[in-house]
């Protein structure tokens, strides 16, 4: 496996990747450090965009596994930069982040079939040397792109089971790709899962208004709520009452889980990867085989 770790959003990077690069070294993985050319300058003007899209596209023609450093904004400023035939002609390539990063995924995941990881970032303080989380993306590494899986503890009310493909990632990051070429074409059958971060209620339920309108929930099999999580502690109560709202407007199971957003624990799901919920948990599992191009 060959890794890489780059910084494609358009928000720079802090000092915690530099204080996790001692611990990604320990796991005996390999990983080559890229980042951006400080020297283009602004990140979101048009040179900074070229140069971010050129590191993306170097990263994905190159390497197995792209771990993202942080998340931020600005990746869907690259989509369109992608060499989508170039990437067509590669091997499937695992992507690792989340926040963000959501919109390269469900991208790469829609145009090509790939799966993707959705789980902590070494620039973030959400990459914990010794988490449990940490050490479940850490098992995923080592085992791409052979077989992996995991699980997250879910509640809600489910007589029997429910399988089918995983997929989600940040809620207003995917919500804003709705009705592009970026967007998967169909979701029913999936279980998606979602969280968001400094977004209140009343926004939340207005980007699932756009979610239910524009058809993206349509045949879904079930949605995964993670956390929803708000600096401003007023929003607390309206956001812990957020499932029951967005279940009333679902036409599907609608389960929560606290092990994974923008938060400690944010425990690996894999987009792409089977998934089956039964007995309070979410489990998933994938094996290699022909990637589903245009999802």
């Amino acid at each position: 496996m060959r890794g890489i770790v780059i910084d494609p959003a358009g928000v720079p990077v802090a000092d915690a990747l530099e204080a996790n690069r001692g611990h990604l070294d320990e796991t005996g993985l390999e990983f080559e450090l890229r980042q951006y050319p400080d020297c283009v300058g602004d990140r979101l003007a048009g040179p900074g965009v070229a140069a971010r899209a050129a590191l993306l596209n170097d990263a994905l023609a190159q390497y197995d596994v792209v771990l993202c450093a942080r998340g931020g904004y600005g990746i869907s400023d690259l989509l369109e930069r992608l060499d989508w035939p170039l990437l067509e002609s590669c091997a499937p390539r695992l992507v690792v982040g989340f926040s963000d990063i959501t919109a390269l995924q469900c991208a790469l995941y829609a145009r090509l079939g790939w799966v993707s990881l959705h789980a902590p970032m070494p620039g973030s303080t959400l990459w914990r040397p010794h988490g449990d989380d940490v050490a479940a993306v850490i098992d995923v590494l080592r085992a791409w792109p052979g077989e992996c899986g995991g699980a997250v503890a879910v509640r809600g009310d489910l007589a029997g089971s429910i399988e089918g493909p995983l997929f989600g990632g940040c809620l207003s990051v995917l919500g804003a790709l709705i009705g592009t070429p970026y967007f998967p074409r169909d979701l029913a059958g999936h279980v998606v899962f979602l969280e968001e971060v400094n977004e209140n209620a009343a926004r939340v339920l207005r980007y699932w208004n756009q979610w239910r309108h524009s058809g993206a929930l349509d045949g879904v099999a079930a949605v995964v709520l993670g956390r929803f999580v708000h600096a401003d502690a007023s929003e607390r109560a309206a956001l812990e009452a957020l499932p029951g709202r967005i279940a009333e407007r679902s036409d599907c199971p609608v389960f929560t889980s606290t092990d994974f957003g923008h938060v400690c624990p944010n425990f690996p799901l894999m987009t792409g990867a089977s998934a089956s919920i039964e007995d309070g948990r979410l489990t998933w599992a994938y094996s290699p085989g022909p990637m589903l191009a245009g999802v």
